[in-house]
């Protein structure tokens, strides 16, 4: 289960939902190889990440570094950080990443509020990403598809129409968008039959 603990302002909010939506990006990187993803210079990553990296240049990134937070091979996520101009991190910005990082980790394993015997529970988590999880079973459960495909369809929404996910979610949610069918799904307005007539 991916959520967002924190973001500090817009963009970093808006590089988060974009790789959530698209399914690429440095922190899912990050988290699958167990490195840090270090981009000085997004521009050049377009092949990379065809679907992330253009939308995050839009929103003012051009470089972005994750760092995996991990203790020995457990990974518990990313520390993300970005730059609005391209450039590497120097010697001390990357040790500063690092032990931030670390600290970072040691809060999340020892947050009083957690339960290491609770197995699933992660009540400590903020529902940042909540409405897309509840929308994306509500979407299953009205469809019959399985609930990974129900998030497939709200990210293809999301991406193919420039919108927030967690905004798509909401309407959702809120039954003012019906994604149950992909005919529908089309924002274009039908076209009346009256009007082929010369």
């Amino acid at each position: 289960m991916r959520d967002q603990i924190a973001a500090v302002g817009a963009l970093s909010s808006r590089l988060e939902d974009l790789q959530l939506t698209t399914g690429e990006g440095p922190c899912l990187d990050a988290f699958a190889r167990g490195v840090p993803v270090l981009t000085a210079d997004l521009a050049a990553e377009l092949g990379r990440w065809p679907g992330f990296a253009p939308s995050a240049l839009a929103a003012g990134a051009a470089a972005v570094f994750s760092f995996p937070l991990q203790l020995g091979v457990v990974r518990l996520g990313t520390l993300d950080l970005y730059r609005t101009r391209s450039g590497g991190l120097s010697r001390s910005q990357l040790a500063s990443a690092l032990a931030a990082g670390d600290a970072v980790t040691e809060a999340l394993l020892t947050d009083p509020d957690t339960d290491p015997g609770a197995g699933e529970d992660i009540g400590w988590l903020p529902g940042v990403h909540a409405d897309v999880h509840i929308a994306s079973g509500m979407l299953s459960a009205r469809s019959g598809m399985d609930v990974g495909t129900a998030l497939l369809r709200l990210r293809a929404h999301a991406f193919a129409h420039g919108e927030p996910l967690h905004e798509v979610a909401r309407r959702v949610i809120a039954r003012t968008l019906d994604l149950t069918d992909p005919i529908h799904d089309d924002p274009r307005p039908t076209p009346d039959p009256e009007d082929d007539h010369p």
